[in-house]
C-alpha cells in the first residue's frame, strides 16, 4: 500500500469518523470494541465480505454490529491496522504469535499468516511449546492406551525396534475405553470380537519423520473411520493404518496396512516399537488449527518434534533417571 494512503488510513482507523461497524472482540473482563468502516473491511477481507452480508449481518440504528469473543483485543487492534494501512506489527513481546495465525487464518488475512507463520518456523522459541503441549514420556513398562485414555487431542510419537523410524499419528478426539453406551460420532464394529468402536474425524492423519528431508504426511480418506476405540489394544488409527496390537511389556507389537488413510507410513506391516511418547494439545486454539497448519507446512511437525522430544529426553535424563511416566507440563 501507498505510504501517503497507509498515513491517511491509519489516520482514518485512530478518528473514525464515519464508522458503520462496530466490532466487540475479547471475553470478560477484556471485551473492547473498535469502530470501523465496511468499505475498507470488505475490500480487504473476503471474510468481512460474507459476515457483513444482507443475510448475516445484523444492523442497529444504520451500524453493523460484529462479535468475536475467541480474538482478543491486541491481536484484533493488530489485524485492523493491517486491513486499514497494510503494516503487519507484531513486534510486541506480550502478543503470541500463535493467537495472530489463528486469528488471521480465521479473517482469511493470508499476507499475516505467511509472514507469522515464517516467524515460527524461524523462531521455534516464539510459539512457546509448554503454553501448547504437555508431553509424556513413557517407559516399556508402561501401558500406551492407559495412558492416552481420556487425554486429546493427542499426538503418538513412536520410534521402530532396530531401525530407528520415527512414525506416528495426531488424534483431535479422546482417547477412550470401550463403553456400552454409543457415542453419536461413532458406532460398534460387529465384525472384531473386540467390539472395537470406530470414531468419525477428518481431521486425524499419521505420519513419518524417518526421513526429514521427505516427510510423509498422510491425511485420512475414510473419515468414518478414521480412530478406533480398542478394547484389547490401542492406539489405533484407521482400521488397519497403524495399530498397537499388544500391549505386553517389552514386546509391543504394532501393525501398519493402509486402509483408512492416503498413505503408508512404513514399508512393514509387523513389527515392534522400542520408545513412545504422548503429548496432549492443551491449548484448544491450537487443536483446532493443528491439522490446517500441518497440511500447509509440513515443516511445522518437524520442528515441533524435534525441539519437544529433545526438551523432553534432556529434562527427563535429570529429574526422572528412572524413566517412569513424566508430565512435564501442567
Amino acid at each position: 500500500m501507498n505510504n501517503s494512503i497507509s498515513i491517511d488510513f491509519s489516520k482514518l482507523l485512530e478518528n473514525p469518523e464515519g464508522y458503520n461497524v462496530k466490532i466487540i472482540v475479547g471475553e470478560e473482563p477484556n471485551v473492547k470494541e473498535f469502530k470501523a468502516h465496511s468499505l475498507i473491511l470488505t475490500n480487504r477481507s473476503d471474510y468481512f465480505k460474507n459476515a457483513f452480508s444482507s443475510r448475516w449481518a445484523r444492523i442497529e440504528n444504520g451500524i453493523i454490529i460484529f462479535n468475536k469473543p475467541n480474538i482478543s483485543p491486541p491481536v484484533f487492534k493488530v489485524l485492523l491496522k493491517y486491513l486499514y494501512t497494510g503494516i503487519i506489527s507484531i513486534e510486541n513481546n506480550e502478543i503470541s504469535l500463535v493467537d495472530i495465525a489463528i486469528a488471521s487464518d480465521e479473517l482469511q488475512l493470508f499476507e499475516v499468516y505467511q509472514q507469522v507463520e515464517e516467524r515460527l518456523l524461524e523462531n521455534k522459541l516464539a510459539w512457546k511449546p509448554r503454553d501448547l503441549i504437555t508431553g509424556f514420556q513413557l517407559s516399556q513398562d508402561t501401558n500406551l492406551y492407559n495412558v492416552a485414555i481420556g487425554l486429546g487431542p493427542t499426538v503418538v510419537v513412536i520410534k521402530v525396534r532396530n531401525s530407528g523410524e520415527i512414525i506416528g499419528g495426531y488424534n483431535p478426539l479422546k482417547w477412550c475405553r470401550i463403553k456400552t453406551k454409543h457415542d453419536e460420532r461413532s458406532r460398534l464394529l460387529t465384525y472384531n470380537n473386540d467390539f472395537d468402536h470406530q470414531c468419525r474425524t477428518s481431521n486425524s492423519f499419521i505420519f513419518s519423520l524417518t526421513n526429514q528431508a521427505f516427510p510423509i504426511l498422510s491425511q485420512v480418506s475414510s473419515k468414518e473411520e478414521a480412530i478406533i476405540w480398542c478394547r484389547n489394544k490401542g492406539p489405533c488409527f484407521g482400521l488397519q493404518d497403524l495399530h498397537v496390537t499388544s500391549l505386553r511389556p517389552n514386546n509391543i507389537i504394532c501393525k501398519s496396512k493402509k486402509h483408512s488413510y492416503e498413505k503408508k507410513v512404513i514399508s512393514r506391516e509387523t513389527f515392534e516399537i522400542e520408545e513412545y511418547e504422548v503429548f496432549q494439545i492443551i491449548d484448544k486454539r491450537f487443536s483446532q488449527y493443528i491439522n490446517r497448519w500441518l497440511t500447509k507446512t509440513f515443516q511445522f511437525i518437524i520442528c515441533m518434534y524435534i525441539m519437544i522430544t529433545s526438551c523432553l529426553v534432556s529434562i527427563a535424563n535429570v529429574l526422572f533417571p528412572d524413566n517412569t511416566l513424566v508430565e512435564l507440563c501442567e
